[in-house]
């Protein structure tokens, strides 16, 4: 099974730096994944710009999209 964590922000604020305990946590968790087989993928996700809204109403699905995303499947 995949999770995906994501964080919503105003993204024309400025951010600070994530503490330097959260990356050696998230390095420790990861590489616990990484030994017992549970860790599938640590890809990172792409600025709003680049994505797109995906609704479904009534049975149908549409996109707003500003990015190059491939066409909705079926």
């Amino acid at each position: 099974m995949r999770f995906m964590t994501m964080v919503r922000f105003d993204e024309s604020l400025p951010i600070a730096p994530p503490p330097p305990e959260l990356f050696q946590a998230m390095g420790e968790f990861a590489a616990e994944g990484a030994r017992n087989g549970t860790l599938v993928d640590q890809g990172g996700l792409l600025p709003s710009a680049a994505g797109a809204i995906v609704s479904l109403a009534n049975g149908e699905r549409s996109r707003q999209s500003t990015g190059r995303l491939p066409k909705l499947r079926n």
